[in-house]
């Protein structure tokens, strides 16, 4: 299968006060085929979030490699990061950052008319189109304001997805959900997945990563274990015991 995303030897290093530094990733190495579904977890301050967030460039990787598509795409400008953001990433955040001064349908609509790629009509279609995959239709004309949190992170999927990304990045994406809106969530995930869209998600919900193929386990900034669970087809018997009992023997 034909690798999406590609990093080598990656490392992030911040600098602190009286020029201390702090290695917050340590020569990562991760290849990421198309069409797969990866979960990354680990415990808090081990790296997963800086890693998500330095694989689509919206950090920057103090040193090593990162391929899109065979590319390397490290030296990228802030503009040329943005561009591939804008046009072939999407990005699940746990706390939908959406604009005040625009409903739930704009605000889902704004990153496609930003790009410039389809014409207003196409957008407004794919946009409802979405809204209705995602059971928020009715939402459409509503201030951020007055729908649920689950609608809300609804939108925020139909949001990643208006431009039709090729990766789908989710940074605990059902974190602030209940177990109702979370199964909801992944649902729709699982979904996206199964039509072709590649996903890279970080979670410490056992449930949610047993949805994924495979699960990469994060430890003070390095992947320390991979776990292959294999494409879900819809049950989860069997799959959350077997990732649990991996993740006891690294002391999760």
């Amino acid at each position: 299968m034909e690798i999406i995303l590609e990093t080598k030897d990656i490392k992030k290093t911040y600098l602190f006060d009286k020029n201390k530094e702090q290695e917050v990733l340590k020569n990562i190495n991760i290849k990421v085929k198309k069409g797969e579904f990866i979960s990354v977890m680990g415990p808090s301050g081990s790296g997963k979030s800086t890693l998500l967030y330095n694989m689509c460039g919206m950090d920057r990787v103090t040193s090593g490699r990162l391929v899109f598509e065979g590319n390397d795409i490290s030296g990228y400008s802030e503009n040329e990061f943005s561009k591939l953001r804008l046009e072939r990433i999407g990005f699940i955040f746990q706390h939908v950052n959406f604009l005040k001064n625009l409903n739930i349908f704009d605000n889902i609509a704004l990153p496609a008319y930003a790009a410039k790629i389809q014409s207003r009509k196409e957008i407004n279609k794919k946009a409802e189109e979405l809204m209705e995959k995602t059971g928020i239709s009715e939402t459409g004309e509503k201030d951020i304001t007055e729908v649920s949190g689950g609608q809300l992170q609804r939108a925020g999927i139909c949001r990643a997805l208006i431009n039709n990304p090729d990766i789908l990045f989710g940074d605990e994406p059902t974190g602030a959900l209940n177990s109702k809106y979370t199964n909801d969530i992944m649902d729709i995930i699982c979904r996206i997945n199964k039509e072709g869209t590649t996903v890279l998600l970080v979670t410490h919900d056992i449930k949610v990563a047993s949805r994924s193929e495979k699960v990469l386990f994060m430890k003070d900034g390095s992947i320390t274990g991979e776990y292959y669970l294999g494409k879900y087809e819809g049950e989860l018997k069997g799959r959350e015991e077997k990732l649990s009992e991996w993740l006891m023997k690294l002391d999760f």
